[in-house]
């Protein structure tokens, strides 16, 4: 791994230190892969998996069990939400945005026809 940058931490006792920053690394946790860069921790501190590594892989903590697992079994799925100044239009046929005469920022919720969403 290569040393990018460093950051400072906070330990649960309040302590602070400067650790590096390196990376990328490949995460992989119940059949789901992503990559990111990590903070490195001393040689016996423990993994740590935050926030932004679960919902990368769509992850969700099972308390009861104690164990991590899919939200959705199949496929990690990834909210995204369009700003409302995203237009919705119909796109025309061949356009590099058509997708079945719509165009991809119709996702927000509608068609817009006529000048009104639908």
């Amino acid at each position: 791994m290569r040393v990018q940058d460093t950051v400072v931490v906070t330990y649960a006792d309040n302590r602070q230190e400067e650790r590096p920053v390196a990376g990328p690394v490949t995460v992989r946790i119940c059949g789901r892969s992503t990559r990111t860069d990590c903070v490195v921790g001393p040689p016996s501190g423990e993994v740590l998996i935050g926030q932004i590594i679960l919902e990368a892989l769509d992850l969700i903590a099972d308390c009861a069990n104690r164990r991590l697992a899919p939200r959705v079994p199949d496929y990690p799925l990834l909210n995204l939400r369009l700003s409302t100044t995203d237009h919705i239009e119909k796109a025309p046929l061949g356009d590099a945005t058509h997708q079945g005469g719509l165009r991809r920022d119709e996702a927000a919720g509608g068609v817009r026809e006529g000048g009104r969403v639908a």
